[in-house]
């Protein structure tokens, strides 16, 4: 076999496990919330989210890990500005905070960070949980209005 031949084949074999009972509703509701899971601010814990949600909401596992890793970097970028809008959002510490303390100490001892750190991470959670919501609805929309429109086949 010419790997011609074989790549199609494999690009077929894709396409037909990323098509596999995906409804344009589907497809946007597993951009959404792959989106939303994927920029959670705890960093390690997207994909168990993601995947909870696929098997929860019978959504494809593949498409949405795959949009959670497209993802990823923009939840680097937003892990310190979350905590930082958490942290002055609920007037938790009225101390200056050192990142990059916590940075190194989430490399290199991560139950260390989070018992040290904890309210930090809660408060990033929470002002992620108030903002995933809307969010979550405008992705929704904007993503199912987009597949309709431009008939989007996988």
């Amino acid at each position: 076999m010419s790997f011609r031949k074989y790549s199609h084949k494999s690009i077929q074999k894709v396409r037909e496990l990323l098509a596999a009972g995906v409804t344009p509703q589907k497809l946007a509701m597993t951009i959404a919330i792959g989106i939303i899971f994927g920029l959670f601010p705890l960093i390690g814990i997207t994909s168990l989210l993601c995947g909870g949600a696929a098997l929860t909401l019978r959504l494809n596992m593949i498409f949405i890990q795959l949009v959670n890793y497209l993802v990823y970097p923009l939840q680097l970028v937003l892990f310190i500005p979350y905590m930082k809008a958490g942290n002055h959002f609920f007037h938790l510490n009225a101390q200056p905070i050192n990142y990059h303390n916590l940075l190194e100490l989430l490399e290199t001892d991560t139950l260390g960070a989070m018992g040290e750190f904890g309210y930090l991470m809660l408060s990033a959670i929470l002002l992620w949980a108030i903002v995933a919501l809307p969010l979550s609805i405008v992705l929704y929309r904007t993503s199912l209005r987009y597949i309709k429109r431009v008939k989007v086949k996988i």
